[in-house]
């Protein structure tokens, strides 16, 4: 089976990079000719400096499968692909030699194990590392010039976008919106009412305007979850940090220096605001703390999604509710659950009646589903092995 791996650090304009698309394109058209069954491995948005092995995904699987003699050929668009890091390419020579993987660059066998290539392939990995280095250190220094020339790079915050001469330009549709953020919070509405409020009249955040995915690691479970960027609501944290951004009174905080852009609110207007949410913060005194005994370890019935606690000691909302139901794309018809009522039953019949014990021990065991968990487990930590070996092999 062949391998075929893509890779792209980073969104690049049209032209500028080979895209995953074209990698992929080529790389199946490589399999068929040779008559053979493929697998593609992606890992979009990931420098090939890195070289932490578990921070590239995909990469790691594709040198998992080469172990399990799953791949017995490797495709690539070109060397670049695989690294920019000679530690990584002496560790996947290393890797390919082994296991007697061929390996394809641009469709084209090179033998790894001859030596002229071995020296060939060593020293353009020596040059990819050179040329990420030195761009790296470029793009910094372009980045750091643009900025204090009052330019911008990368997303722009709401309101804005990246104007024909690079700098910032007002959105008015969403300037609209920054102004009304204000001037609610200006009249007593909070952070989470605003943001309801937003999502009620189905105004877009700015992540609907992209395609694609982001990742966010759970603070409890420390699972990775991916949304959408078109499915992504309103939230009270992203409304309080519109309504703290200086940005709104046309000052861009650069390493420290303030840099001049076009302003969406009167500096008068928005030092009002942001003194009125602060004096409403002591108002409100210190936040009431609750330890959840169930955060992260239950989950809905209804649509999977985790049931997380929530409860304000002065108010009546004191429930485990379902996370799903949130999400306006998700249709979920669980009802919260009292987290007295959960707590006490659980913490009364799992440690001091022991009934719940007894009966969870009596449960006839899945051992299939056991074994298969424990030899995955296994090979898992073998897997881990095998690359802390060779990547001291690699230095």
């Amino acid at each position: 089976m062949v391998g075929i791996y893509c890779r792209i650090s980073k969104h690049k304009e049209e032209g500028k990079d080979v895209s995953i698309a074209v990698q992929k394109k080529y790389g199946i058209e490589f399999a068929k000719s040779e008559g053979m069954e493929f697998r593609v491995f992606v890992d979009e948005g990931i420098s090939g400096r890195n070289e932490k092995i578990s921070e590239r995904p995909e990469f790691a699987l594709l040198l998992n499968a080469i172990k399990n003699k799953e791949i017995t050929h490797v495709y690539c668009y070109d060397q670049s692909r695989i690294e920019r890091n000679n530690t990584i390419w002496n560790m996947f020579v290393s890797l390919m030699l082994e296991h007697k993987c061929k390996y394809y660059p641009s469709g084209k066998f090179l033998d790894l194990d001859v030596p002229e290539n071995k020296f060939i392939t060593g020293v353009m990995s020596l040059a990819n590392e050179l040329y990420a280095t030195v761009t790296g250190i470029k793009v910094k220094e372009a980045i750091a010039i643009n900025a204090k020339n009052g330019k911008t790079h990368g997303l722009c915050a709401y309101g804005y976008k990246k104007g024909n001469d690079g700098k910032f330009a007002v959105v008015e549709k969403e300037a609209d919106v920054v102004k009304r953020i204000f001037q609610m919070s200006l009249d007593g509405l909070g952070t989470y009412t605003i943001a309801k409020r937003l999502n009620a009249e189905h105004i877009p955040t700015k992540f609907n305007q992209f395609s694609g995915n982001f990742r966010r690691k759970d603070r409890y479970t420390k699972q990775i979850t991916t949304y959408k960027k078109e499915n992504i609501i309103w939230r009270g944290n992203v409304v309080h940090d519109i309504i703290t951004n200086p940005i709104y009174k046309g000052v861009r905080m650069w390493n420290g220096e303030q840099v001049p852009i076009p302003a969406i609110l009167t500096e008068q207007h928005w030092q009002e605001v942001n003194d009125n949410l602060e004096n409403n913060r002591k108002k409100v005194g210190k936040r009431d703390e609750y330890h959840y005994l169930l955060n992260g370890i239950t989950y809905c019935a209804d649509c999977a999604s985790e049931f997380r606690g929530k409860k304000r000691l002065k108010g009546k909302d004191s429930a485990y509710k379902c996370k799903g139901k949130s999400k306006h794309y998700i249709k979920c018809n669980s009802r919260g659950i009292s987290i007295a009522k959960i707590e006490t039953f659980i913490i009364y019949h799992l440690f001091l009646a022991k009934g719940l014990q007894d009966f969870l021990a009596g449960l006839p065991e899945n051992t299939e589903k056991l074994d298969e968990l424990k030899e995955k487990i296994s090979k898992e930590k073998k897997e881990l092995e095998y690359l802390r070996r060779a990547e001291e092999k690699a230095y």
